[in-house]
């Protein structure tokens, strides 16, 4: 039984390998290279930006799970040369909630945690200085 979000998925995919968008778009694999997609042409789809954004929503809520998925959702707030996005707040959560959810579980080397132990310590003690 497919979810809802797997047919948005799928009607999402399908409309833009139809219908060739004019302007700013980004190449998106259609199986995910970490679910055995590949570079072949039939699991390509150049998306406008906005909805390659809303494909790799809908990619986490079919497989909240699959890290990779969510890293790859994370990964989109970053930009480069070929790659400037602008996004709002509730975009850069929703982004951040999966990489968060992404790292749940994965070792991290003790310098790591001790760095992060101690920015919490000093975050607060800020925080608490701030409300006497």
């Amino acid at each position: 039984m497919q979810t809802i979000y797997q047919n948005r998925y799928e009607k999402l995919v399908t409309h833009y390998k139809n219908n060739m968008e004019s302007g700013y778009c980004e190449k998106h694999h259609i199986v995910p290279k970490c679910m055995g997609g590949t570079d072949e042409l039939e699991n390509l789809v150049l998306l406008p930006a906005k909805a390659h954004y809303i494909s790799h929503l809908l990619l986490c809520k079919i497989y909240p799970e699959n890290k990779k998925i969510l890293h790859a959702f994370a990964a989109m707030s970053l930009s480069s040369k070929n790659h400037k996005r602008k996004m709002t707040s509730k975009m850069y959560l929703k982004m951040r909630l999966a990489r968060s959810n992404a790292m749940k579980g994965v070792p991290r080397p003790e310098h790591v945690k001790e760095k992060l132990r101690v920015l919490k310590t000093e975050i607060g003690r800020a925080s608490c200085r701030e409300r006497v």
